[in-house]
């Protein structure tokens, strides 16, 4: 139930009591565990603090160390994130946005995945099927080849995961010279008004049939 609201799915986890004293206990919690199809791992230093008046208990995070899949882990805005996430100790913060970024980061995949299955003759994933780029072209005699782009970028201010989707043309000098409207120019922002109208599935299926067949 949790992993299914939160993105977020725990595998493994220990507890191990570094220091004792008489009313501070400092703990180290380990989370081994991925979000979608993302790994991650945590692991914090808590101070518990027995509160005299309530009788009940203070806990305080004073470190944090997270490790990400090593299929993202160079990202370097990624990583500005988990810096600022280490420095603040802010554990919450990166489950939220942790679990944002490996959704689209998992959609991406299985469109691409799911385009290359579709039109296996035309399409292809030159940077493999992780990559952010898929691209396609007619198999006789292609003139163009169309190339989507679909980046997961990380801003801050405040920190969110933001897809970044664009089409744009590689084509033969020859080709572009027969443009005279030039339709090979402007392609990329029909693209955008085709997703905006028809959502980004539909309008990926419409570009390939267009373009290819």
């Amino acid at each position: 139930m949790l992993s299914t609201l939160t993105g977020i799915q725990i595998q493994d986890h220990t507890t191990s009591v570094v220091r004792k004293e008489q009313e501070t206990t400092v703990v180290l919690k380990t989370l081994l565990g991925q979000s979608h199809s993302l790994s991650f791992h945590v692991e914090l230093e808590v101070e518990e603090e027995l509160v005299e008046t309530s009788g009940g208990v203070r806990c305080t995070v004073t470190r944090l160390q997270v490790s990400v899949d090593k299929r993202v882990a160079t990202q370097t805005d990624l990583q500005a994130f988990i810096t600022w996430v280490e420095q603040e100790q802010a554990v919450l913060s990166f489950f939220r946005l942790f679990s944002e970024y490996s959704e689209w980061w998992s959609l991406r995949h299985n469109t691409f995945l799911h385009f290359k299955d579709h039109y296996s003759d035309v399409v292809r994933l030159p940077m493999g099927p992780y990559g952010d780029e898929m691209e396609f072209s007619k198999v006789q005699d292609p003139g163009a080849c169309f190339i989507i782009t679909w980046l997961v970028t990380v801003s801050s201010d405040p920190w969110t995961a933001i897809p970044n989707i664009t089409l744009k043309v590689k084509a033969k000098n020859q080709m572009r010279q027969l443009d005279e409207k030039g339709t090979l120019q402007t392609c990329g922002e029909v693209f955008q008004d085709m997703v905006r109208v028809l959502g980004l599935e539909q309008a990926i299926h419409a570009v390939i049939r267009t373009t290819t067949f």
